[in-house]
C-alpha cells in the first residue's frame, strides 16, 4: 500500500500514533506506514539506539514529528511513563506490538522470571496502556487501537505455552474492545499473523539450526499496511498474502457480535 493508497488516517483519529515495539520488523513497518499517511509518531522500545536509527529514517522520508520514549513494557510503571511523555497530544493510534517470543522454550526448563517478564508484556502492560489509550479516545469518539496477535492465540503447542496463552487474551481483549468502543467512534482490530521476517526470528531460528532463508515467512510492510487498510474491519483480521481474512475474521466477528448481544441481554 502506497503513501497515496493509505487511509487520511489523521483526520479521522487524531494527530499522534504510538507504536510500541517499534525498532524493527511489524512496529517498524507501522511507524513508515503511520508516518506516510501524515501522522505525527510516537516510537516505545527498550533499545535507545534501535529508536534513534528508526526515528531519523522516518524524519528523514516523512515531514511529521517523530519523538521516541526508550522504555521496558515488562516493568511496573511503563505505561505512566508513557503517558506522562504524551501529555496532551492528540492520541490517534496506539499499535502494540512488544511481547515476541525469544525463546521457543518449554514450560518447565525455563526460569519463572522469565515467563513472568512476557506475561507483564502481553498481558499487564497491554492492559494498562490499552486503558489510558481507550478511554481517552472514547472521550475524544475517535481514535485507532491495533494489536498484533499471533497464530499461537489460537491454541496451544509445545514450546509456545505461556506465549499462546497470552496472546489468546490479547485477541479476545482487542475482540471485546471492538464491541465496546466501536459505538462511541473508535476502531479497534486485532491482526492475527504467522511466522514473519523479522530479525528476531531470523536470529532464533538460527539459533535452533534452521536456515530462515528455507521459510515461508510474511514480509512486515505487508502486515502493517494491510492491518491500516482494515482497520474499520474489526474486531479480528487474520493476515493473508491475497489480503483476504477468510472464513476466520468472518466468524470470529460473528462471534463476537453474537455474544455481545447475549450479554446485552443478560445483564440489561
Amino acid at each position: 500500500m502506497s503513501a497515496q493508497e493509505t487511509p487520511a488516517l489523521r483526520s479521522r483519529y487524531g494527530a499522534w500514533a504510538v507504536i510500541a515495539g517499534a525498532t524493527e520488523g511489524v512496529g517498524r513497518a507501522f511507524a513508515r506506514s503511520l508516518a506516510a499517511a501524515g501522522m505525527d509518531v510516537m516510537l516505545l522500545a527498550r533499545r535507545e539506539e534501535g529508536l534513534k536509527v528508526v526515528a531519523a529514517e522516518l524524519r528523514a522520508a516523512y515531514p511529521v514529528a517523530v519523538e521516541t520514549l526508550a522504555v521496558d513494557l515488562s516493568t511496573l510503571g511503563s505505561t505512566a511513563a508513557v503517558m506522562a511523555a504524551l501529555g496532551e497530544r492528540d492520541l490517534g493510534a496506539l499499535v502494540y506490538n512488544a511481547g515476541s517470543d525469544t525463546a521457543a522454550a518449554r514450560f518447565v526448563d525455563t526460569p519463572m522470571a522469565d515467563w513472568a517478564s512476557l506475561i507483564a508484556r502481553n498481558i499487564s502492560s497491554l492492559t494498562s496502556l490499552t486503558h489510558a489509550f481507550a478511554t481517552r479516545m472514547a472521550g475524544a469518539g475517535r481514535g485507532a487501537i491495533v494489536l498484533v496477535c499471533s497464530e499461537a492465540a489460537l491454541g496451544g503447542a509445545d514450546r509456545v505455552s505461556v506465549y499462546s496463552a497470552t496472546k489468546a487474551f490479547g485477541l479476545n481483549l482487542g475482540e471485546s474492545l471492538w464491541a465496546e468502543l466501536k459505538p462511541r467512534g473508535v476502531d479497534v482490530l486485532s491482526i492475527i499473523i504467522g511466522a514473519t521476517d523479522t530479525p528476531t526470528l531470523r536470529h532464533l531460528v538460527s539459533q535452533k539450526g534452521v536456515d530462515p532463508d528455507t521459510l515461508a515467512l510474511a514480509q512486515p510492510q505487508d502486515i502493517a499496511d494491510q492491518a491500516l487498510t482494515h482497520l474499520h474491519d474489526g474486531p479480528t483480521f487474520v493476515f493473508s498474502e491475497g489480503g483476504s481474512s477468510g472464513a476466520l475474521g468472518a466468524a470470529r466477528r460473528q462471534h463476537t457480535e453474537a455474544t455481545s448481544a447475549l450479554m446485552a441481554t443478560f445483564y440489561n
